[in-house]
């Protein structure tokens, strides 16, 4: 049995989808999607932003994972296999939270988190007997997932090997104009460490980009997984709320394990703008220089490496 994941781009203004030479860093979720996936299939993966779809090849399944941003691109793609007759799964943001538009584009498509049902869409498509829905009853407790297939990773096609991996899942708070929530709850949850570090270390790569939607939800755990990254001598990035600066000793002890570019949402300068959208509490505007001049002295716990940077996301 043969399975395509595939990334798709986005769409520029003329309907065309974006295309670059390289990109910079890659979805965990087809990587993840592919680890999930058992023998007999025989996996494939595309990053539409930098490879072309072959729709000459035979699959017996396209299973397509969709934020709003790249949906009218996924949809395309999705169309133009049903039109040759391949059974196509579309999961992800958008599925689960636009699934009356999505199941118009797809035989099946996955609600909620893939983990809890991919093994019985492969199984039920193997038989030939798509669903038109798997609903995710459940949050995944993120324990014993499997190593994703960074085998598949193309390192030709990334301007730097930056290769994704994921500790935490969630965000604790409830901005009203995120996704993250709306998906997610707010329920913030943490991988075992140890598999961490073992997924870090299959990459093989030195420049990590965690995919968390907050990194420092919970300084007691980053407190730990950051010691537990100081051994492996590597550099990372990821999103943070500017809260990670609360305990300077946490701050530190990022940038001694490899911190190096950090996200940030400061979002406005406007208390009022950050009332309006539920983020006053996390955001404080007669903080933001006192937390920013934080994040620049953690350099000094840098050990000599690259200074951390700070960049505001608006």
């Amino acid at each position: 049995m043969r399975l395509l994941i595939v990334s798709p781009a986005q769409l520029r203004e003329d309907g065309r989808p974006l295309r670059v030479r390289k990109t910079f860093i890659a979805p965990l979720s087809i990587f993840l999607l592919a680890g999930l996936t058992p023998k007999p299939w025989d996996v494939e993966i595309v990053n539409d932003y930098t490879d072309d779809v072959d729709y000459n090849r035979p699959y017996d399944l396209v299973a397509i994972t969709v934020t709003t941003l790249h949906s009218a691109r996924g949809f395309q793609i999705a169309d133009a296999w049903r039109r040759r007759g391949t059974k196509v799964v579309i999961g992800g943001f958008h599925a689960t939270l636009f699934p009356e538009e999505t199941s118009r584009h797809a035989d099946a498509i996955v609600i909620g988190e893939a983990e809890l049902v991919w093994t019985d869409v492969l199984a039920d498509a193997a038989a030939g007997r798509l669903k038109p829905r798997y609903r995710a009853e459940r949050f995944s407790d993120l324990v014993d997932q499997p190593v994703p297939r960074y085998d598949l990773f193309n390192r030709h096609k990334f301007i730097n090997e930056v290769l994704p991996v994921e500790s935490t899942r969630g965000c604790p708070y409830d901005c009203d104009y995120c996704s993250v929530t709306q998906f997610y709850g707010r329920k913030y949850r943490f991988r075992p460490i140890d598999d961490v570090v073992r997924d870090i270390k299959a990459t093989g790569a030195r420049f990590i980009g965690f995919v968390d939607d907050n990194i420092a939800g919970h300084l007691r755990y980053s407190e730990q997984l950051f010691e537990a990254l100081i051994p492996q001598k590597i550099f990372w990035m990821s999103q943070v709320s500017i809260r990670l600066a609360d305990d300077e000793r946490v701050l530190a002890l990022s940038a001694r394990s490899g911190f190096r570019y950090a996200i940030v949402g400061i979002e406005t300068l406007d208390p009022e703008n950050l009332a309006a959208v539920g983020k006053k509490k996390v955001n404080r505007v007669d903080e933001y220089v006192s937390k920013i001049k934080l994040f620049q002295k953690a350099r000094h716990h840098r050990g000599g490496e690259p200074d951390v940077r700070f960049r505001q996301r608006r």
